[in-house]
């Protein structure tokens, strides 16, 4: 068996990590960077990307949410379609935490119409 070097490939965090930083350059300078969906960003390689990703991506996400649908539409097309994507994916996120809620509340509800002998053959 031969050797291989695909464990140096970027990785999809990196990726992402990557161009999250690269779109974070993009709204300081105007002009986004070549190295943008490469994963090769010199904080990204060999380093955590999950956690630039916590980090970075809320300040990506208050930045744009500042700026004006024009200012947005004068970006680049990749900063644009990230910032469409992540705000469908937090409509989605808000909306799955909701019905979360709401059945977390009737669950309770229904848990304190129980008998504690009811309760407890539930093992609850």
């Amino acid at each position: 068996m031969g050797c291989r070097s695909d464990y140096q490939d970027p990785t999809r965090a990196e990726i992402n990590a990557s161009e999250v930083l690269a779109l974070l350059e993009e709204t300081k300078t105007g002009i986004l960077p070549d190295y943008f969906g490469v994963g090769s960003h010199s904080e990204v390689h060999n380093k955590e990307a999950d956690g630039i990703l916590k980090e970075q991506v809320p300040v990506l996400c208050g930045i744009l949410s500042q700026k004006t649908p024009k200012e947005i539409a004068s970006s680049s097309l990749e900063l644009q379609l990230w910032w469409r994507d992540h705000q469908k994916a937090d409509q989605e996120r808000l909306k799955e935490e909701l019905k979360e809620a709401k059945d977390k509340a009737e669950r309770d509800a229904l848990i304190q119409k129980m008998t504690p002998h009811e309760r407890n053959l539930l093992g609850l």
